[in-house]
């Protein structure tokens, strides 16, 4: 008896030792208690801060985002800068992953669960790799298919390892360029505007603006000699050709043959003084623009209409002060609280400071729609020249003009009968 219990002790004492050597083999890991709530990637979150470099590969495309001091930028759009939000919650999101349960060690299998390696053929997993400043991996694993619900969870595998994992979390990486950046690059609103000036490469130039700062609508200059606009309002959209302005592409300027086809360029006046400078060019099927921003003195709102007197009635002149209205109103004051009104230029010029910093190293391609403001002709703003009437007739037969004669009516037919 003593001998059999023995026999046995062995036996369970061999697969132990077996098991232990399984989980000790490359490209394995030990599971952890099911739901017992270890991080995924274990002292992530201690480290946080090292980390420095974020490549995400999904369909054989790759974004990185790097580290440069405390700013973050996309290399593959030669560092242009991304938005920290995206960054911030991604890696919280990869280090907050807690392990719910072991799923399966067949590489046969990972498809199913979409942690098979990232390829141009596979677009349902994504490899994330983070490194510190130094090149170190400090956690490299393949992302799967999503669970999303009130406890959302995810599939996933660390990279060289067979084992993959059902996990509590969920992430939002996408290999999308714009989608780690603040896409929006200026918001100078329409009420700040007070001319813009579209000059094609044509000679066409389009002038719109305003008078003084609370006009309702901008005006258009030189409207040709019988025509009108469509609407009184119809050149307001150019005055918000930069109010929230948001890119669809970027690119660095020096990559762009921006030279060799230019198609426009838009002056835009604001009434404290910002002038921006907005060059339009076609390089390829896209349409870039590039910016530049200067200072100027502000432009001087015309004076407010005087009240005309009703016909028939005399102006009331007398005890009048030229200083002052009926109403008492001091106008050299109305000057001066416009004046009062417009900040200090050295405030206007650190906008404009940020303004180039943030623009004039890139070039940018918007929506059609938000584009169009920087490229519009007169022709858009107008309606339809009337029909020229003409004693001409087309012969269809001959497709030539000729004069229409003069038909005699019945009243004439009937005359000459008689």
């Amino acid at each position: 008896m003593k001998q059999k219990n023995l026999i046995v002790l062995a036996a369970l004492t061999v697969v132990v030792v077996f098991a232990a050597m399984q989980a000790r083999k490359p490209g394995t890991s030990a599971a952890p208690a099911e739901g017992s709530g270890e991080r995924f990637f274990e002292g992530l979150r201690d480290r946080i801060n090292d980390i420095a470099r974020i490549e995400v590969s999904q369909g054989g495309e790759t974004i990185t985002a790097i580290k440069s001091g405390e700013e973050w930028g996309i290399e593959e759009v030669g560092g242009y800068p991304a938005e920290f939000k995206p960054v911030k919650e991604a890696l919280m999101a990869i280090s907050d992953l807690e392990i719910v349960e072991a799923k399966t060690a067949d590489p046969a299998r990972h498809a199913e669960l979409g942690v098979s390696d990232p390829t141009d053929a596979v677009e349902s997993s994504t490899m994330v790799v983070l490194k510190d400043d130094a090149g170190g991996v400090l956690a490299s694993f393949i992302a799967g298919t999503a669970k999303p619900g009130r406890n959302p969870k995810l599939y996933a595998r660390r990279t060289g390892e067979d084992q993959s994992w059902l996990l509590k979390g969920s992430l939002n990486l996408k290999s999308n360029a714009t989608a780690w950046m603040d896409k929006q690059i200026a918001n100078v609103t329409a009420d700040r505007v007070a001319r813009v000036t579209v000059t094609h490469a044509d000679g066409e130039v389009l002038d719109v603006h305003k008078d003084r700062p609370d006009d309702a609508n901008f005006s258009v200059s030189s409207i040709p000699e019988g025509r009108e606009l469509t609407a009184e309002t119809i050149a307001n959209s150019m005055g918000s050709a930069l109010s929230y302005l948001r890119f669809e592409e970027v690119r660095p300027v020096g990559e762009l043959d921006l030279e060799s086809l230019p198609v426009a360029t838009a002056e835009i006046r604001t009434w404290e003084g910002v002038v921006v400078m907005a060059r339009i060019a076609e390089d390829g099927d896209r349409t870039w623009v590039t910016f530049e921003s200067r200072y100027e003195d502000p432009p001087v709102p015309a004076p407010l209409p005087e009240d005309e007197p009703e016909d028939g009635v005399e102006a009331e002149d007398e005890g009048h002060d030229d200083e002052h209205d009926h109403a008492g109103h001091d106008h050299e004051g109305d000057e001066a609280e416009e004046d009062d009104d417009l900040p200090d230029p050295e405030v206007v010029k650190a906008e404009i400071l940020a303004l180039n910093e943030k623009m004039t190293p890139w070039a940018y391609s918007f929506p059609t729609w938000k584009q169009s403001n920087f490229t519009k002709r007169m022709d858009e703003l107008l309606k339809p020249p009337a029909p020229v009437e003409d004693e001409e007739t087309l012969d269809p037969s001959t497709g030539e003009f000729f004069e229409a004669l003069d038909v005699p009516g019945d009243d004439e037919a009937g005359s000459d009968s008689q």
